[in-house]
Parts: C-alpha cells; sequence; structure tokens
C-alpha cells in the first residue's frame, strides 16, 4: 500500500583538492530541503523506502572525479554501485538505468551513500546528485 508519492533526497559531496581515482569517500543526504544534510538516515520505522532511480541534472554535478555512487544499507551491506554519474545525466537520452532494479530500504534501516571516484582531481567541486524514493 502506497502512503505517499514519495521524496527526493539530493546527494551532495565536497571534494578535496586533491583526490585519486578510485578514493572512497561518504556523502551527505538531505531528505526535506527544510533540513540539513546528513551522512545517514534512518528510514522511519512506519516507511519503507525503495529508491527508484537516481540521477544528475547538469554535467557539471559529477565534477571532474566522476563518481560512482555507493548505496549503504545498515551501515556494511551494499546494495548497488551505480555506473559513473556523467551516464545518469538527466537528459541523456540513453541514459542506463541506475542499477538492475530498485532498492528496498526498510522501515528502521539505516541508509548511507558513498561516492568511488573513477578520476583524479586537483581542485575543489561538490558532486550533486539525486534519487527518486518511493514510500510504501
Amino acid at each position: 500500500m502506497v502512503i505517499n508519492t514519495g521524496i527526493t533526497l539530493t546527494i551532495t559531496r565536497a571534494t578535496a583538492a586533491a583526490e585519486a581515482a578510485g578514493d572512497i569517500n561518504a556523502a551527505n543526504i538531505q531528505v526535506d530541503p527544510s533540513v540539513g544534510p546528513v551522512a545517514e538516515v534512518n528510514v522511519p520505522v512506519t516507511e519503507n523506502w525503495i529508491i527508484t532511480d537516481c540521477y544528475i541534472l547538469a554535467a557539471a554535478g559529477a565534477t571532474n572525479t566522476d563518481p560512482q555512487l555507493n548505496f549503504d544499507k545498515n551501515r556494511g551491506r551494499s546494495m548497488g554501485t551505480t555506473p559513473p554519474l556523467t551516464s545518469i545525466l538527466v537528459t541523456n537520452n540513453t541514459r542506463p538505468r541506475f542499477l538492475p532494479q530498485p532498492i528496498g530500504f526498510e522501515g528502521g534501516s539505516i541508509l548511507r551513500i558513498f561516492t568511488i571516484n573513477t578520476a583524479a582531481t586537483a581542485a575543489i567541486q561538490t558532486v550533486t546528485a539525486y534519487a527518486a524514493v518511493a514510500i510504501s
């Protein structure tokens, strides 16, 4: 039973001045525009979250590091990793699915998201991506 139309998570991470390809870093997650971003989100016990899509709105959101996003459940179980962010640009007509299937987080689960750099960078930049969440 769907009790809500869903939400869109805003995923951000400021890169360091120098990062190597393959670096893994925690991203910040913003659930509500009126609340600041956090490193992890507790899914309310009365809800189940299903991440149905992940995308960037502009190529600049991927930054020079062109990271992949890894979705983590309960501080240790990887639920899947996206392709590099430049390939999931929302206006890309050949945009692949962000994962083979949606990811589910039961009520009480802890959601964390990590970035995995696919390229090195030598400048401070902000990675920005979005994840669509259906709530049941």
